[in-house]
């Protein structure tokens, strides 16, 4: 173990080498490009989900009644999976059969 400090410029180089030589044996063997697609993937579905929960939520099918369905999952009086049907069934236009339970 080396000591490491910005403060002092001590062992800076020597940790950027390591940094270096590790992306390297990472690029030889493909594991680089293997995680880099694997973010980029990554990136892509957390964009599509933010979106979407964000276009959700601003629908007013969802956002007049949201509110009144969360006191109500909260309080136990409607099941979480009965009320996400609901709502999503409202925000795509769908007709929703309600079920009794799940």
């Amino acid at each position: 173990m080396r000591a490491v400090s910005a403060l002092e410029g001590t062992g800076v180089r020597e940790v950027w080498e390591d940094v270096e030589r590790f992306r390297g044996a990472l690029e030889k063997t493909g594991a680089w490009s293997r995680r880099r697609a694997e973010q980029a993937r990554s990136a892509l579905w957390s964009e599509i989900g933010d979106t979407l929960l964000d276009r959700f939520r601003a629908s007013p099918s969802v956002a007049e009644r949201l509110a009144d369905f969360e006191r109500e999952v909260m309080a136990g009086t409607r099941s979480p999976s009965v009320v996400a049907r609901t709502m999503l069934a409202a925000f795509l236009g769908e007709p929703c059969e309600e079920k009794n339970g799940d």
